[in-house]
């Protein structure tokens, strides 16, 4: 902008104050003009003109003070060249936080506020999130097995179980860091297939640390204490003390047996003889950490044990299963059982032995739809199910084969005996299998199955009670040509005709 001064007056005069707007004007008089040299003429004040590109600033109108004469301006300097600053851009309302799209100048003009910024989020790609990877699992995690390690206890009690060791003794400090050294070597082996450890010695040495306190402790009685003060309800249940274990009485106080929770990939459904391979190798891994515990300084931590309802279940169906006397065993004497009572009501060797097939029979097609139908381990239950369910299997045919030999008396055939009791036999089934359909709405695994295997059973029972014990009748009178036989029939038609 380029100012161009106004050709001098022969006598200086000030120039006229105007008065600003919605102001009213002052009365005060303008002070008496300062003479000047008459070799320095007065140079008038220069005014910049607003550029067409900057836009004028709304202010708030303020009354101004009296504005006083301006001295004569200066000529400016040629080592300090003028420089137009823009003007500032009309301002809005004020908001609470704005973040902008682009990042803005560094400079800021004077007339402008600091504009608040939010935090930037990382990108990205620029920070990748490095996520701990998850230990690849066979199967659900509700069908795995839970499986209890137990210090503190021997052998030597009632029927083979377990009793308390006095000594025992968690006090020491190689006794903890061994306790913490082994939840550290079970979990590593890789033969158990362990993915979670619930231990809660290591726990408690992460506690101490935290409170910047030594571990092991010198102080257990006192350590321990506040540890369960702050602890879970689990651990709670994992240490014992001599005189119960609550945590209100737990002061002063030392433990007298803790556990340690490891879940492994072991399925909860499986059979005794599925189970029994990894109860094996847990019982060796564990017998070898309780010598390497009694070699070392740690000795008093004594032997541990493993224990799970999943063990407990697999010896008992071994002891049923496979032990002498087990369920074979018992299921042949309940079919000789029902050999003797078919024989004692029908008195016929013949028909005691088709009436005995057809209950073996039942029992194998039953097992048969365990196995391959369902797909089912034949484990405790199962085995239990064949043995109880042998005495259903004898009464449809007992009651085919007893109506028989009473209608032979009269003269009569396996027809005959069929339109009697084959009624009443089909109306027992359902009756039997209606009964049972209650229990597979049950959530109880062991209700369904029986309700299943007791269907499957009496169905069985039927379809040999009246299809192939009267086929087998019915061919075996058409091939029985022996004279007494023959005679014996026709001397009961004769008799039957003169009736």
């Amino acid at each position: 902008v380029s100012t161009t001064p106004a050709p001098a007056p022969p006598a200086w005069t000030p120039p006229p104050t105007t008065p600003a707007p919605a102001t009213p004007p002052t009365t005060s008089e303008p002070p008496s003009p300062m003479p000047l040299p008459p070799s320095a003429p007065p140079a008038p004040r220069p005014r910049p003109t607003a550029s067409a590109t900057h836009a004028p600033t709304t202010r708030v109108a303020t009354p101004p003070p009296p504005r006083p004469v301006a001295p004569p301006a200066r000529p400016p300097s040629p080592l300090a060249p003028a420089t137009l600053v823009p003007a500032p851009p009309p301002r809005t309302a004020p908001s609470t936080t704005r973040i902008p799209t682009t990042t803005p100048a560094r400079g800021v003009h004077a007339g402008h506020e600091p504009t608040t910024r939010a935090p930037a989020t990382p990108s990205l790609a620029a920070a990748p999130v490095h996520l701990k990877p998850l230990k690849p699992r066979g199967m659900s995690y509700d069908r795995t097995t839970s499986i209890t390690v137990i210090w503190g206890f021997k052998e030597g009690g009632r029927g083979g179980s377990l009793k308390m060791d006095r000594q025992f003794d968690l006090r020491p400090a190689a006794a903890q860091q061994a306790a913490v050294d082994t939840c550290d070597r079970i979990a590593a082996h890789a033969d158990l297939r362990i993915f979670k450890v619930s231990c809660w010695p290591q726990d408690f040495r992460d506690f101490l640390r935290s409170r910047r306190r030594a571990f092991p402790s010198r102080s257990l009685e006192k350590d321990l204490a506040d540890f369960l003060l702050f602890a879970p309800q689990w651990v709670l249940d994992h240490v014992g003390f001599d005189r119960g274990g609550s945590v209100a009485s737990a002061s002063g106080r030392v433990p007298t047996w803790f556990a340690a929770d490891f879940r492994v990939e072991l399925d909860s459904h499986s059979s005794g003889r599925q189970t029994a391979p990894v109860m094996g190798r847990w019982e060796e891994y564990l017998d070898r950490e309780s010598k390497l515990v009694a070699s070392g300084p740690g000795k008093s931590l004594r032997r541990s044990f493993p224990c799970a309802p999943i063990f407990v279940r697999a010896e008992a169906e071994l002891q049923v299963i496979g032990a002498p006397g087990s369920a074979l065993s018992s299921w042949l004497v309940s079919v000789g059982c029902a050999l003797i009572a078919v024989i004692a009501f029908t008195r016929s060797a013949f028909l005691s032995t088709i009436a005995t097939f057809a209950i073996f029979a039942t029992a194998a097609c039953s097992l048969f739809a365990i196995t391959t139908v369902f797909h089912w381990h034949f484990g405790l239950m199962e085995a239990v199910s064949l043995i109880i369910f042998c005495g259903f299997s004898v009464d449809y045919p007992l009651h085919v084969v007893q109506a028989y030999v009473h209608e032979r008396q009269h003269g009569a055939g396996i027809r005959q005996a069929l339109r009697e009791v084959a009624g009443a036999v089909v109306a027992g089934c359902f009756t039997t299998c209606g009964a049972a359909a209650f229990l597979l709405l049950c959530e109880i695994r062991i209700f369904t199955r029986f309700g299943q295997v007791l269907i499957v059973n009496m169905l069985f029972s039927l379809m040999f009670a009246l299809f192939w014990i009267p086929a087998v009748i019915e061919l075996h009178s058409s091939f029985c040509c022996a004279p007494a036989c023959c005679g014996r029939r026709a001397g009961a038609k004769v008799a039957a005709g003169a009736a």
